[in-house]
């Protein structure tokens, strides 16, 4: 069986282990194709030909229309527009939480790129700590090597202080220069991950740097 996710097919068979369930995915776009297929198998056994009658049940399959790639609109204020969204993490309404990216646990969409900004007062700095980690890419998640990547900054634009992030080696636990930070997941059109899941938290200056 294959899906056809803006032109991008994958395949979400496994021959060899036919116990197998795909992870969930996600369309970047308004349109998803599920494509179903069977073939007639033989096993050449001699010289006779032997066709396999073994029956399969076949798959049962769950969808649901969201929008904004699943964000809780009304929690994070997620803003999506043409492959881009931008999510923003308020202290005055949350001093904590979680942030994931789009279709966690599941494959997240490929040709997307997220902003998560996190805006805390003046007394105030932003902890951030990933937990899982899971973005495809090798090296120093360049271009050349046609990886995804995060960004870490504490700036609206990139902190030349923070490398990229990419594979499976998740950054540390980061604590922002002031009461702004920015992290930025991005992806390109060639393969995908289960991608991350962090927590923020922010802190009070004058309780926790004394």
């Amino acid at each position: 069986m294959t899906v056809n996710l803006n032109n991008q097919n994958y395949d979400l068979c496994n021959c060899i282990n036919i116990s197998f369930t795909p992870r969930q995915i996600i369309s970047a776009s308004n349109f998803l194709q599920i494509r179903f297929r069977t073939v007639r198998r033989s096993f050449e056994t001699g010289q006779s030909s032997v066709h396999s009658r073994k029956n399969y049940s076949g798959y049962l399959l769950r969808y649901r229309f969201t929008k904004d790639f699943g964000f809780d609109s009304i929690e994070s204020k997620a803003l999506v527009k043409n492959g881009e969204c931008n999510i923003y993490f308020n202290s005055t309404q949350y001093q904590n939480g979680y942030f994931t990216t789009p279709n966690y646990p599941g494959l997240y969409p490929r040709d997307l790129e997220c902003h998560y900004f996190f805006i805390g007062l003046k007394n105030e700095k932003v902890q951030i700590t990933f937990h899982t980690f899971d973005i495809e890419g090798v090296n120093q998640c360049g271009a050349d090597t046609k990886s995804d990547y995060v960004e870490l900054s504490n700036f609206q634009n990139r902190d030349r202080f923070y490398s990229r992030f990419c594979g499976v080696n998740k950054p540390g636990t980061i604590i922002s220069d002031g009461g702004f930070f920015h992290v930025t997941f991005y992806s390109n059109n060639v393969f995908d991950g289960k991608g991350f899941q962090a927590s923020f938290y922010f802190l009070n200056t004058s309780i926790y740097f004394i």
